[in-house]
């Protein structure tokens, strides 16, 4: 595959997430609470980080051959930034909220959301993305050993499923109209590169 082909094949399912995000708005911004709203908005925005992310650390030989090996790193290390500030958005404003209503402290409220199993997994996929973020971050600024930074990096593994499982069934409309559309695009696509990388290390 040429180059050309490869960007158009590599940037299709992302451009088709992001149509989706912005054909989504009116619901997602529908009602009075503009809190929640951002915080669901931020958590949309999150979904199709989650297999680019995947394509860029992994090094996927498309995403190499489109931006090169330098960018492809570069481009993962900036996503790797914006990727936990909007799970920080999705759940402070959602525990900000939840305090206001019950009248408690930020700890007190974020324990007190009701734990439901789509919220026992939303929690924890944003443990276990964090602790992979925390990891690559101490460990790429040398302040970690690659043995131990690594492996808990690799949990974005089991925090991606869950976050996808979450915001399926904890999402208000998650299943209809656009906002399933972002959902299955990035779903989609995070399955299929999980997927080619499991071919190729077979092959391999």
């Amino acid at each position: 595959m040429n180059r050309p082909g490869a960007a158009a094949f590599f940037a299709a399912p992302f451009g088709l997430a992001a149509a989706a995000l912005v054909l989504a708005l009116p619901v997602v911004l529908a009602g009075e609470d503009r809190l929640r709203a951002v915080a669901n908005l931020a958590a949309l925005a999150a979904l199709p980080c989650i297999p680019l992310l995947f394509l860029l650390g992994t090094r996927s030989p498309l995403a190499v051959q489109v931006l090169g090996l330098s960018r492809t790193f570069r481009v993962h290390r900036a996503l790797g930034l914006v990727f936990p500030a909007l799970l920080a958005v999705h759940a402070g404003l959602h525990v900000y909220r939840f305090a206001v209503a019950m009248g408690l402290s930020y700890p007190q409220a974020a324990l007190a959301i009701p734990n439901t199993w789509e919220m026992v997994l939303g929690k924890a996929a944003l443990a276990l993305f964090l602790a992979a973020w925390g990891a690559a971050w101490l460990g790429t600024s040398g302040r970690l050993p690659r043995r131990i930074w690594r492996p808990v990096h690799l949990a974005v593994h089991l925090a991606a499923p869950a976050a996808f499982v979450h915001a399926l069934f904890r999402g208000e409309d998650m299943t209809r109209g656009w906002l399933f559309a972002v959902w299955v695009v990035a779903a989609a696509t995070w399955l299929m590169a999980m997927g080619w990388r499991a071919i190729r290390g077979r092959s391999g």
